[in-house]
């Protein structure tokens, strides 16, 4: 690689907004740009400036954040963790190389922590499911009716949190009971159908329940309880503030269910994605149907999703495998 003296040496505010921008024409996820912007804040609270960062600095660091010694919790992060820091490195400093920013880049030999191997996810039985669904229904509560809806939508589309939350009233399309996602993962857009059920369940939260979340109570005062944060009419789940659902409310959703239902399994958005992809090859679906329905690019990752047990391969082998059937 040839050295080039930089067109011009940047400060960490405008680099980083540059670092921004590039990655939102990108298409990037909201996820990866808060973290990868919270990558390059870790360097901005130790260097001067973005090329004063030396290789030998990014390796200290990296040890650093794994032992804790250099995290804001002081707690040790784990390799993953780590990992995307790196990679919000490197894509900063490929970014700020290209543009002539910096003259070398310090993370072109810098080493990403390796990831110990984790068992796969846990997916829930058809008969979880059927309790996590029912420990929704609470007579009376706009709340409840938007828990059974988002539950409901989870397990039959296997759509991710964030694309959840980024839906709007206008990506449901009640003639072909379909959800357009727009916000997906590299701003891949997809449709994915809906069942009787989940239509169902959505129909009613928007009858019965979303007209009086798009209304937040009134306080002693007789001011509206918004908790700060702007209404979203266009937003298709909202808070009980009237503002869009946020990953965080998902997530206390699907505890809150959990807990009432006794299901001793951990529950997230991810486990339902994970139940939604396991249950469809169960039933016979291909991979390569499921692969596009999770708006995966490539086989290996939903691999990742597929969790079957012994019994089930054992099943499997005995009634398919040709020489099975041949005896």
């Amino acid at each position: 690689m040839s050295q080039r003296r930089p067109k011009k040496t940047l400060a960490w505010k405008p680099a980083r907004e540059l670092f921004e921008t590039h990655l939102r024409a990108k298409r990037s996820s909201p996820l990866t740009v808060k973290a990868y912007l919270r990558a390059v804040q870790l360097l901005e609270e130790r260097w001067t400036r973005p090329a004063a960062v030396t290789l030998a600095g990014l390796r200290e660091l990296l040890v650093g954040l794994l032992t804790g010694k250099e995290s804001r919790s002081g707690k040790p992060l784990s390799s993953s963790s780590v990992g995307k820091s790196v990679a919000g490195w490197r894509s900063f400093y490929r970014l700020l190389a290209d543009e002539g920013h910096v003259e070398l880049d310090p993370t072109s030999r810098l080493e990403s922590p390796k990831n110990p191997k984790r068992p796969p996810g846990q997916a829930l039985t058809v008969k979880e499911v059927q309790r996590l669904l029912n420990a929704a229904d609470v007579p009376g509560k706009a709340t409840a009716l938007r828990d059974r809806a988002v539950t409901e939508v989870l397990y039959a589309t296997g759509v991710r949190r964030a694309e959840l939350c980024a839906l709007d009233l206008t990506d449901l399309d009640h003639d072909e009971r379909e959800l357009t996602v727009r916000e997906g993962k590299g701003g891949k857009g997809r449709v994915v159908p809906l069942t009787r059920s989940a239509y169902h369940q959505l129909q009613r939260y928007l009858e019965e329940g979303r007209p009086g979340l798009a209304d937040p109570p009134v306080d002693k005062r007789g001011r509206r309880q918004t908790e700060g944060r702007p209404k979203d009419q266009h937003a298709l789940f909202l808070t009980r503030f009237g503002s869009r659902i946020d990953p965080q409310t998902v997530r206390r959703i699907l505890i809150a269910l959990r807990e009432r239902a006794g299901i001793k399994k951990e529950v997230t958005p991810h486990t339902l994605r994970r139940t939604f992809a396991t249950h469809l090859l169960k039933q016979g679906a291909s991979v390569r149907h499921i692969q596009v329905l999770l708006g995966h690019s490539c086989l290996s990752t939903t691999a990742q999703y597929l969790r079957l047990d012994a019994k089930d391969l054992r099943r499997e082998i005995l009634l398919r495998h040709p020489r099975e059937r041949f005896q």
